[in-house]
Protein backbone atom coordinates (compact mmCIF):
# COMPACT_ATOMS: atom_id res chain seq x y z
CA UNK A 1 0.00 0.00 0.00
CA UNK A 2 0.96 3.64 -0.19
CA UNK A 3 2.64 3.86 3.20
CA UNK A 4 2.70 7.65 3.40
CA UNK A 5 -0.85 8.22 2.12
CA UNK A 6 -2.84 4.96 2.39
CA UNK A 7 -6.03 7.03 2.54
CA UNK A 8 -5.63 7.80 -1.18
CA UNK A 9 -6.50 4.20 -2.06
CA UNK A 10 -9.65 4.24 0.08
CA UNK A 11 -10.93 7.79 -0.39
CA UNK A 12 -9.31 8.97 -3.62
CA UNK A 13 -6.42 11.43 -3.53
CA UNK A 14 -8.32 14.70 -3.90
CA UNK A 15 -11.03 13.79 -1.41
CA UNK A 16 -8.42 12.51 1.05
CA UNK A 17 -6.47 15.77 0.77
CA UNK A 18 -9.58 17.84 1.54
CA UNK A 19 -10.64 15.59 4.41
CA UNK A 20 -7.16 15.65 5.92
CA UNK A 21 -7.09 19.43 5.83
CA UNK A 22 -10.52 19.62 7.47
CA UNK A 23 -9.33 17.10 10.05
CA UNK A 24 -6.40 19.24 11.21
CA UNK A 25 -8.08 22.66 11.03
CA UNK A 26 -9.39 23.95 14.35
CA UNK A 27 -11.75 26.61 13.00
CA UNK A 28 -13.95 27.28 9.93
CA UNK A 29 -12.08 28.42 6.81
CA UNK A 30 -13.07 29.35 3.28
CA UNK A 31 -13.17 26.89 0.42
CA UNK A 32 -10.39 28.83 -1.29
CA UNK A 33 -8.16 28.48 1.78
CA UNK A 34 -8.87 24.77 2.04
CA UNK A 35 -7.94 24.49 -1.63
CA UNK A 36 -4.63 26.30 -1.04
CA UNK A 37 -3.74 24.15 1.96
CA UNK A 38 -4.85 20.80 0.56
CA UNK A 39 -2.86 20.81 -2.67
CA UNK A 40 -5.82 19.74 -4.82
CA UNK A 41 -5.09 20.84 -8.39
CA UNK A 42 -8.18 22.94 -9.08
CA UNK A 43 -10.45 25.08 -6.94
CA UNK A 44 -13.43 23.65 -8.81
CA UNK A 45 -12.55 20.12 -7.67
CA UNK A 46 -12.07 21.28 -4.08
CA UNK A 47 -15.43 23.05 -4.13
CA UNK A 48 -17.19 20.01 -5.58
CA UNK A 49 -15.78 17.81 -2.81
CA UNK A 50 -16.80 20.32 -0.14
CA UNK A 51 -20.32 20.49 -1.58
CA UNK A 52 -20.55 16.69 -1.49
CA UNK A 53 -19.37 16.57 2.12
CA UNK A 54 -21.84 19.28 3.13
CA UNK A 55 -24.67 17.40 1.41
CA UNK A 56 -24.06 14.26 3.51
CA UNK A 57 -23.61 16.23 6.72
CA UNK A 58 -19.91 15.52 7.28
CA UNK A 59 -18.99 19.19 6.90
CA UNK A 60 -20.77 22.25 8.28
CA UNK A 61 -20.96 25.37 6.12
CA UNK A 62 -21.75 28.89 7.25
CA UNK A 63 -21.54 32.32 5.67
CA UNK A 64 -18.87 34.72 6.88
CA UNK A 65 -19.19 37.99 5.02
CA UNK A 66 -19.31 37.25 1.31
CA UNK A 67 -17.64 33.84 1.62
CA UNK A 68 -18.67 30.41 2.85
CA UNK A 69 -16.63 28.83 5.64
CA UNK A 70 -16.30 25.09 6.18
CA UNK A 71 -15.63 22.99 9.25
CA UNK A 72 -15.64 19.25 9.93
CA UNK A 73 -18.75 17.96 11.70
CA UNK A 74 -16.99 15.65 14.13
CA UNK A 75 -20.32 14.44 15.52
CA UNK A 76 -21.06 12.71 12.21
CA UNK A 77 -20.95 8.92 12.42
CA UNK A 78 -18.53 8.76 9.48
CA UNK A 79 -15.86 10.97 11.02
CA UNK A 80 -14.63 8.23 13.35
CA UNK A 81 -13.83 5.81 10.50
CA UNK A 82 -12.35 8.65 8.41
CA UNK A 83 -10.03 9.66 11.25
CA UNK A 84 -8.90 6.03 11.59
CA UNK A 85 -8.06 5.91 7.88
CA UNK A 86 -6.12 9.17 8.12
CA UNK A 87 -4.18 7.77 11.09
CA UNK A 88 -3.10 4.57 9.30
CA UNK A 89 0.62 5.53 8.98
CA UNK A 90 0.93 6.00 12.76
CA UNK A 91 -1.10 2.84 13.40
CA UNK A 92 1.14 0.91 10.99
CA UNK A 93 4.26 1.98 12.87
CA UNK A 94 2.66 0.93 16.15
CA UNK A 95 1.68 -2.48 14.76
CA UNK A 96 5.21 -3.03 13.44
CA UNK A 97 6.54 -2.21 16.90
CA UNK A 98 4.19 -4.83 18.37
CA UNK A 99 5.37 -7.41 15.82
CA UNK A 100 8.99 -6.80 16.81
CA UNK A 101 8.17 -7.10 20.50
CA UNK A 102 6.32 -10.36 19.87
CA UNK A 103 9.08 -11.93 17.79
CA UNK A 104 12.40 -10.46 18.91
CA UNK A 105 11.70 -9.56 22.53
CA UNK A 106 15.01 -9.27 24.43
CA UNK A 107 17.09 -10.94 21.71
CA UNK A 108 17.89 -7.51 20.24
CA UNK A 109 19.53 -4.49 21.85
CA UNK A 110 17.24 -2.28 19.80
CA UNK A 111 15.39 -1.79 16.55
CA UNK A 112 14.47 1.24 14.47
CA UNK A 113 12.49 2.32 11.44
CA UNK A 114 14.40 4.25 8.78
CA UNK A 115 14.28 5.08 5.09
CA UNK A 116 11.36 6.41 3.06
CA UNK A 117 8.60 5.32 5.47
CA UNK A 118 10.35 7.02 8.39
CA UNK A 119 10.69 10.19 6.29
CA UNK A 120 7.04 10.13 5.21
CA UNK A 121 8.03 9.63 1.57
CA UNK A 122 7.11 5.98 1.00
CA UNK A 123 4.90 5.04 -1.94
CA UNK A 124 2.88 2.04 -3.00
CA UNK A 125 5.88 -0.11 -3.87
CA UNK A 126 8.27 1.09 -1.17
CA UNK A 127 9.91 -1.34 1.22
CA UNK A 128 9.66 -0.93 4.97
CA UNK A 129 13.24 -0.53 6.19
CA UNK A 130 14.04 -1.85 9.65
CA UNK A 131 17.36 -1.81 11.48
CA UNK A 132 17.96 -4.43 14.17
CA UNK A 133 20.97 -4.93 16.44
CA UNK A 134 21.15 -8.41 17.93
CA UNK A 135 22.26 -9.10 21.45
CA UNK A 136 25.04 -11.64 21.96
CA UNK A 137 24.19 -15.32 22.00
CA UNK A 138 21.42 -15.39 19.38
CA UNK A 139 22.23 -18.16 16.91
CA UNK A 140 22.11 -17.55 13.18
CA UNK A 141 19.30 -20.10 12.82
CA UNK A 142 17.18 -18.29 15.40
CA UNK A 143 17.94 -14.96 13.75
CA UNK A 144 16.86 -16.30 10.36
CA UNK A 145 13.61 -17.74 11.73
CA UNK A 146 12.74 -14.48 13.49
CA UNK A 147 13.50 -12.32 10.46
CA UNK A 148 11.41 -14.56 8.23
CA UNK A 149 8.45 -14.26 10.61
CA UNK A 150 8.85 -10.48 10.94
CA UNK A 151 8.99 -10.03 7.16
CA UNK A 152 5.93 -12.21 6.57
CA UNK A 153 3.86 -10.51 9.27
CA UNK A 154 4.73 -7.07 7.89
CA UNK A 155 3.81 -8.20 4.38
CA UNK A 156 0.47 -9.44 5.70
CA UNK A 157 -0.05 -6.18 7.60
CA UNK A 158 0.71 -3.76 4.77
CA UNK A 159 1.17 -5.61 1.49
CA UNK A 160 4.72 -4.19 1.36
CA UNK A 161 8.02 -6.01 1.60
CA UNK A 162 10.18 -5.53 4.67
CA UNK A 163 13.86 -4.79 4.16
CA UNK A 164 15.50 -6.01 7.37
CA UNK A 165 19.06 -4.96 8.11
CA UNK A 166 19.95 -7.03 11.18
CA UNK A 167 23.49 -7.04 12.55
CA UNK A 168 25.46 -7.83 15.69
CA UNK A 169 27.12 -5.29 17.96
CA UNK A 170 30.61 -5.98 16.54
CA UNK A 171 29.27 -5.50 13.01
CA UNK A 172 27.69 -2.22 14.07
CA UNK A 173 31.01 -1.10 15.55
CA UNK A 174 32.74 -1.73 12.23
CA UNK A 175 30.11 0.24 10.31
CA UNK A 176 30.52 3.16 12.71
CA UNK A 177 34.32 3.00 12.48
CA UNK A 178 34.15 2.96 8.67
CA UNK A 179 31.64 5.84 8.59
CA UNK A 180 29.34 3.73 6.41
CA UNK A 181 26.54 5.48 4.45
CA UNK A 182 23.96 3.45 6.38
CA UNK A 183 25.10 5.09 9.61
CA UNK A 184 24.47 8.54 8.11
CA UNK A 185 21.00 7.44 7.00
CA UNK A 186 20.17 6.11 10.45
CA UNK A 187 21.37 9.27 12.14
CA UNK A 188 19.26 11.40 9.82
CA UNK A 189 15.90 9.68 9.89
CA UNK A 190 15.78 6.54 12.07
CA UNK A 191 13.13 6.28 14.77
CA UNK A 192 13.35 3.86 17.68
CA UNK A 193 10.82 1.05 17.74
CA UNK A 194 12.10 -1.23 20.52
CA UNK A 195 14.99 -1.42 22.95
CA UNK A 196 17.79 1.11 23.25
CA UNK A 197 17.32 4.53 21.64
CA UNK A 198 18.91 4.47 18.18
CA UNK A 199 21.15 7.48 18.88
CA UNK A 200 22.69 5.62 21.80
CA UNK A 201 23.30 2.52 19.69
CA UNK A 202 25.07 4.62 17.08
CA UNK A 203 27.47 5.97 19.68
CA UNK A 204 29.11 2.57 19.68
CA UNK A 205 30.35 0.71 22.73
CA UNK A 206 30.05 3.83 24.87
CA UNK A 207 26.26 3.24 24.73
Amino acid sequence: MDLSHPEYAVLGEDRARVLHRLFVLAEPVSGRRIHQLSGVKTLRTTQRILDDLVSVGMVDMRSIGSANAYEANRDHVMWGPIEEVLAVPAATEQRITEILRDTIDDRAAGSALYGSFARGEAGTHSDIDLFIVWNEGVSEDVQADILHEVAERIRRLTGNQAQLFAITRPELERLIANDAPLIHSLRNDARRLTGVEIKRLLQGRSA
